[in-house]
């Protein structure tokens, strides 16, 4: 066996071996969990048949839902000048109760603006750039 071919089984054996590091996962995993998440024989797949009682469990789904339904429900949103949703939406959502934030609930921060709750700024974030939501320029 040549130096090269050695190095190379070397190289080899390193990329394939579990590391402690890694969680368990070899180099050659965790590059195509960085860099080829969604492809055929990742360590990590998404699941295609999740019941709906388990997706229930998951309050930021369902916060989900009841943003996908107020929008639906008014057709369109206006948003205010920074691109946030309005207070009277903040309150509606946050009234729902699936994600309670500490200071919000004991009067700490007041829900005047989007930014105040950590999980209605992710939704709106999320809802657009997964595509469930878009803002359009008014015409």
């Amino acid at each position: 066996m040549t130096l090269e071919q050695q190095v190379a089984a070397h190289f080899q054996r390193y990329n394939t071996s579990p590391q402690a590091g890694f969680c368990g996962l070899s180099p050659a995993q965790m590059h195509q969990l960085l860099y080829q998440p969604l492809a055929p024989g990742c360590p990590v797949q998404l699941q295609t048949a999740i019941p709906d009682e388990t997706l229930d469990q998951v309050p930021f789904l369902r916060l989900t839902e009841d943003f996908l339904a107020l929008v639906q429900r008014e057709g369109a949103i206006k948003l205010t000048p920074l691109g946030a949703l309005p207070r009277k939406y903040l309150h509606e959502l946050y009234a729902h109760g699936h994600i309670p934030e500490r200071g919000i609930d004991t009067g700490f921060i007041k829900l005047s603006r989007e930014l105040d709750s950590l999980s209605i700024t992710t939704l709106h974030t999320v809802g657009t750039e997964a595509g469930l939501v878009k803002k359009t320029t008014a015409s």
